[in-house]
């Protein structure tokens, strides 16, 4: 079994001596100025530019999570953390501004910041995880951002990003 499946079942630890709960519960802080985490929260095809040696989905990982509810729900925890983080949530269906939105706009909206490329990572994640749907909706949403919000953080190159992020 990969380090990937077990670091997701919560049976193992990330190349750090983190598990998956370690990490949902650190701090905003925290989670703008550590750079070695996104890419276990939200593994995709693709080696990371920034981490080399980040864990990737293979088959085997991918078969893994279509079977096992708990990997499932750990994506869903990574996600409302995140999420919360940029201050958004997720619920009913949709996503919406959080009650943090003020604040936490502040660390990715209002520049082009690394968090756009977390936010391609998340996109392409859910993508090729089995979860478009989703992802689309987050993309839309990110959009109608773009075009409301004092955006210059959002950049047409993120905005390009985000979009082949769906479309894989």
């Amino acid at each position: 079994m990969s380090k990937l499946i077990s670091f997701y079942k919560e049976e193992q630890t990330d190349d750090y001596g983190r598990f998956l709960s370690d990490i949902l519960e650190e701090n905003d802080y925290w989670l703008e100025r550590t750079h070695n985490y996104i890419q276990w929260l939200f593994p995709n095809t693709e080696k990371s530019h920034a981490l080399l040696n980040s864990p990737i989905v293979t088959a085997e990982f991918k078969n893994a999570f279509d079977k096992d509810i708990t990997m499932r729900k750990n994506l869903k925890r990574c996600l409302d953390r995140m999420l919360d983080f940029y201050g958004i949530i997720y619920e009913g269906g949709s996503f919406h501004k959080g009650k943090n939105w003020n604040l936490r706009k502040e660390s990715w909206i209002v520049g082009d910041t690394h968090n756009n490329l977390r936010i391609t990572r998340i996109l392409k994640c859910l993508t090729t995880l089995g979860f478009k749907s989703i992802a689309v909706e987050f993309q839309s949403f990110l959009l109608c951002l773009s075009n409301t919000e004092s955006s210059f953080g959002i950049s047409n190159s993120s905005i390009s990003h985000w979009t082949e992020a769906t479309n894989i």
